[in-house]
C-alpha cells in the first residue's frame, strides 16, 4: 500500500531548531536589515469539545451505574467522530471502557481520532441531586490548523505545508534547496526507524557547492515502535521527527525506534547547481539506503528591493558601503537615533525570480491598559476586618506584549499570523504592494504601578505600612516603530518564508 501525505517547513523548522534561520553575511556581504524566519501562513486554533453520557439506572435513588455513564459518553464521542471504536494499541491515544450491560462484562477500546491534546473526564460518581442518575463529562482538546493563503484546514500541521512524499520511508529529506551564492545554508535530514547516521557526503560540483556534515542529534535505543492501525485497516508506526505515519506491511513488523536529526551544511561558491549525495546507516552500522539533494546556488534574493517613500529599507550588500537611498543613510545605525521623519509613503516590494510575493503586512503598536479590578482572582488575598485591612493592586499601561483575542473565539490560546494571542505586540493589516502606508505613532513603553497596603486597628498599629512601586519604561520613547512583514513563497524549496523590517518614525517625547 502506498500513501501520499504532506510535510513542510513548519515541522522541519521545529525539529531543526538548532539550525540557522537568520542569514549571515560572508566576505562581500554585510548583515541584512531584515529578520528571516519560517513562513507564518499557518494559524493554530486550540479547540475543546465537550461530550456527555448519562445513566438513569432503574429510576430509583442510587440505581445508576458509573461505568454505563462513561460508556454512554464514549459512544457519543464515537458517534460524533471524535473517537473511534477499535483495537488501537497506542496507549497515549487509547481509553478502555468497561461494558457492564453484558455478562460477563467486557472491555471496549476507544481511541482518539484527532483529539491531539488528549481529554479530561469528570468523576462519574457525582450523581444528580435526586441521586437517580449520574453523568460522565468528557472534554477533548485538539488543535486545528488553517493555511491562511489557501484556506485549507487540517488537524495536522504537516498536511498543509505542501511537498508530497511517500510515507513508506522512515526518513524525511529535502529533495531540493537553494543557497545564496557567497553564503551557506543547511540541508535538514530527519532519520527514523532505526536509522541514525549518514556517511560519504559528496558534491557533484565542488566549484559550485561544497558540503560537509553539520549539527547532529542522535537517539539510539533497543525499543521497538508500537504498531497502530488506521481506520482503513492499514498498519503504521509514528515518525518521531515529522510526526507522520510510516506504513508497514503487517502488525508483526518490527521497527526500531532509534532516530536522528542531522544537517549537512552547504556553501554556495558560484552560481550553478550541484547534487549532494550521501549514504544512510542504521543503529547496527548497516547501510540502509542512499539519498540525493539538489542544491541551487543563486545570487537571486528573496527580496530584491524594498522601499518606503522612495527610500530603501536595506543598507546594501557590500560591507562598508551604504546605498545612497538607504532610509537611515547619514545616521549612526548603531545608536538610538536611527529614524525617519516621514509620516507616510508608498511601500514597494520586488521579489527575486525564484520567489512569489504572497502578502505584505504592516504592524503598529497599540495601547493596552489593565488593572487588578479586571481580574477577579488577583485580589483573593485582600481582606478587611475590624482589626486589620490588607490590599494589593496593580495597574499597567503598555504598548508591549499583551493578550488579544485575534480571531474572536473568546480565548487567548491560539496562534494567528505567527503571533501567540497571549503575547501580542504589533497589530497587523495586510496591504497591497506599491501603495501608500501610514507609519505608527506610538513608542514601545510600559508604565506599571503596584500598591501594597497593610493597616492594623489594634495593638499592632505600629506595623502599618503602605508601599508603592512604579515602573516607567519608555524604550526609544521618541521613536515609533512600524514593522513590515513580507511573506514570500520559495518556488525551488516549496516553502513559505517571512522577512521582517522595522521603520522608526521620529516623534515628540511621549
Amino acid at each position: 500500500m502506498m500513501k501520499l501525505s504532506r510535510i513542510g517547513a513548519a515541522a522541519l523548522a521545529v525539529a531543526l531548531s538548532f539550525t540557522l534561520l537568520t542569514p549571515v553575511g560572508v566576505k562581500a556581504e554585510q548583515w541584512h536589515d531584515y529578520n528571516k524566519g519560517a513562513g507564518t501562513v499557518i494559524d493554530k486554533y486550540e479547540k475543546t469539545i465537550t461530550v456527555t453520557g448519562t445513566d438513569n439506572g432503574d429510576g430509583t435513588a442510587g440505581g445508576w451505574n458509573a461505568n454505563k455513564a462513561e460508556l454512554a459518553a464514549w459512544n457519543n464521542a464515537v458517534a460524533q467522530g471524535i473517537a473511534v471504536a477499535g483495537t488501537e494499541t497506542s496507549w497515549n491515544k487509547r481509553i478502555d471502557v468497561i461494558d457492564t450491560s453484558v455478562t460477563p462484562a467486557k472491555t471496549i477500546h476507544n481511541y482518539f481520532k484527532y483529539a491531539s491534546g488528549g481529554y479530561t473526564s469528570t468523576s462519574t460518581n457525582d450523581p444528580a441531586a435526586d441521586n437517580k442518575s449520574t453523568t460522565c463529562i468528557l472534554k477533548f482538546t485538539y488543535t486545528e490548523y488553517k493555511n491562511t493563503i489557501t484556506g485549507e484546514m487540517a488537524y495536522n500541521e504537516d498536511d498543509l505545508s505542501g511537498g508530497n512524499r511517500l510515507t513508506e520511508t522512515p526518513n524525511y529529506i529535502d529533495s531540493k534547496i537553494t543557497v545564496h551564492t557567497g553564503d551557506f545554508d543547511d540541508i535538514g535530514i530527519l532519520l527514523d526507524g532505526g536509522n541514525v547516521e549518514i556517511r560519504n557526503i559528496k558534491s557533484s560540483n565542488k566549484k559550485v557547492v561544497q558540503a560537509r556534515l553539520g549539527d547532529t542529534w542522535v537517539n539510539k535505543t533497543t525499543k521497538i515502535k508500537d504498531i497502530n492501525k488506521d481506520d482503513k485497516g492499514f498498519y503504521y508506526v509514528a515518525n518521531n521527527g515529522s510526526g507522520e505515519n510510516i506504513y508497514v506491511p503487517s502488525a508483526d513488523t518490527k521497527v526500531n525506534a532509534s532516530s536522528a536529526i542531522i544537517s549537512i551544511r552547504v556553501f554556495g561558491k558560484k552560481v550553478g547547481k550541484a547534487v549532494i549525495s550521501f549514504d544512510i546507516y542504521d543503529v547496527n552500522g548497516t547501510k540502509t539506503g542512499s539519498a540525493k539533494v539538489t542544491v541551487v546556488s543563486t545570487k537571486d534574493k528573496a527580496i530584491e528591493s524594498i522601499t518606503f517613500a522612495g527610500k530603501s529599507l536595506e543598507q546594501g550588500d557590500t560591507i562598508g558601503k551604504t546605498d545612497n537611498k538607504y532610509i537611515y543613510k547619514g545616521k549612526d545605525i548603531n545608536t538610538f537615533y536611527e529614524y525617519t521623519t516621514k509620516k507616510a509613503g508608498k511601500l514597494k516590494v520586488k521579489t527575486g525570480k525564484n520567489y512569489n510575493l504572497v502578502r505584505i503586512q504592516v504592524g503598529v503598536l497599540e495601547k493596552y491598559k489593565w488593572d487588578s479590578s479586571m481580574d477577579p482572582h488577583y485580589g483573593e488575598d485582600n481582606y478587611s476586618t475590624a482589626d486589620a485591612t490588607y490590599s494589593k493592586t496593580k495597574a499597567i499601561e503598555t504598548t508591549g506584549a499583551h493578550p488579544v483575542d485575534l480571531n474572536g473565539d473568546g480565548d487567548y490560546d491560539d496562534t494567528i499570523d505567527g503571533m501567540r494571542e497571549s503575547a501580542v505586540m504589533f497589530r497587523y493589516k495586510t496591504v497591497k504592494n506599491n501603495k501608500k502606508i501610514t507609519l505608527g505613532k506610538l513608542p514601545d513603553y510600559t508604565n506599571q504601578t503596584d500598591i501594597d497596603s497593610e493597616t492594623y486597628n489594634n495593638a499592632n498599629a505600629n506595623q502599618n505600612k503602605s508601599e508603592s512601586s512604579i515602573i516607567n519604561s519608555q524604550n526609544a520613547a521618541n521613536r515609533a516603530p512600524t514593522r513590515i512583514k513580507v511573506t514570500v513563497y520559495n518556488k525551488i524549496d516549496k516553502k513559505y518564508e517571512d522577512y521582517e523590517y522595522e521603520i522608526y518614525k521620529r516623534i515628540k517625547k511621549y
